[in-house]
């Protein structure tokens, strides 16, 4: 069995959460001012301790026990998260945070975005800059790292809900810095809620190679279709 070296705070509500220790559930008293049911652990800060973004804001963990209200929250506060990731973008060491919108009734909130960690050592806020967008107004119900093409950096899968998924590759970064993602390949539109990951499937289908000899993905074996 796995020792956690410090309390882990599983947020569940404004209402209630809970920690591990030691195989043990016992409450932490920690209660968010915001609740969120999109959540990821990441060390933002570089400081050797998890972190935790929920939905578009950031809650530092300060001498192991997280904030209370967000440290850092999206300046586009319409955008309606509905997925996020962490993942090194620009591989300069730190986490930056893929956000994933959906709205129904204003497409102009449903895109996808990334934004990169500046946040400089010691530093008590986090500090993320807005740094891509992509120009498609999508449901985006899952999102996802991976280096699909193994050229050393992060590409990004989204996860679209009414709609295809989507790959971006990662070309770099701009003479601004910032940062380069092209849509590289769409899947077979399907109305369905459909959940995104970079590894041996996406959306029902294999990657044997890369690049495609047909420019799109080719099924090695059958799988179960989202």
């Amino acid at each position: 069995m796995a020792t956690l070296t410090w309390p882990l705070v599983i947020a569940i509500s404004p209402a209630a959460s809970t920690a591990i220790t030691a195989g043990v559930l016992t409450d932490t008293g920690w209660r968010p001012s915001n609740s969120g049911d999109k959540i990821a652990w990441g060390d933002v800060d570089n400081d050797g301790d998890l972190d935790l973004a929920m939905q578009g804001k950031i809650f530092l963990n300060k001498n192991n026990a997280l904030s209370t209200a967000p440290d850092w929250t999206a300046p586009l506060t319409d955008d309606p998260t509905a997925s996020i990731a962490w993942g090194d973008a620009d591989n300069d060491g730190d986490l930056d945070l893929a956000v994933g919108n959906y709205s129904e009734s204003d497409p102009r909130y449903r895109t996808a975005r990334i934004y990169r960690n500046d946040t400089p050592p010691g530093a008590l806020t986090p500090t993320m800059t807005l740094a891509w967008s992509a120009d498609e107004f999508d449901r985006t119900v899952g999102i996802a790292w991976g280096d699909v093409d193994n050229d050393g950096d992060l590409d990004l899968a989204t996860g679209i809900s009414f709609g295809p998924n989507r790959l971006y590759r990662n070309e770099g970064t701009d003479s601004s810095g910032n940062l380069r993602f092209r849509l590289i390949w769409t899947a077979k539109k399907r109305d369905a809620h459909q959940k995104c990951s970079l590894g041996l499937t996406m959306t029902g289908t294999a990657i044997s190679t890369w690049p495609p000899a047909t420019g799109v993905f080719q099924p090695i074996r059958s799988v179960n279709r989202c």
